[in-house]
C-alpha cells in the first residue's frame, strides 16, 4: 500500500491531528490521535492498538520512506516537518501522492 493510501484509512481509525508524537492513546491503550507517520501506521496496520503500532516500525512497512525525494530531502523528515508545522494529514497525503508514494 502507498503512504499516501495508508494515510487516508489511518485518519478514518483515529481522531485528532498531533503534533510532534506519533499516537496519543486513552486508557485501553487505543491510538486517539496520531501525527501523519502515525496515521499511515494506522492505515496499513488497520488497527488503533499502540501495542502493534508500536512493534511494527516504519522501516519495514514503507521501504523507502527514508530516501530521497528530490534529490536533497528525505521522505520520512518531510512528513514530520510538514506535520510539526501544522500541514493537515490530508494534505500531506496529497503531497506524498503527488510523489508518487
Amino acid at each position: 500500500m502507498k503512504i499516501s493510501k495508508a494515510i487516508r484509512a489511518g485518519i478514518k481509525l483515529d481522531g485528532k491531528q498531533l503534533i510532534g508524537t506519533l499516537y496519543e492513546s486513552d486508557e485501553n491503550g487505543n491510538a486517539t490521535g496520531s501525527c501523519a507517520i502515525g496515521a499511515a501506521k494506522i492505515g496499513i496496520l488497520g488497527t488503533i492498538n499502540r501495542d502493534i503500532l508500536e512493534k511494527n516500525d516504519s522501516y519495514d512497512l514503507f521501504p523507502g520512506i527514508h530516501s530521497i525525494y528530490d534529490g536533497r530531502h528525505i521522505i520520512f523528515s518531510e512528513m514530520a516537518n510538514r506535520n510539526d508545522s501544522g500541514e493537515t494529514r490530508k494534505a500531506i497525503a496529497d503531497w506524498l501522492e503527488s510523489i508518487g508514494r
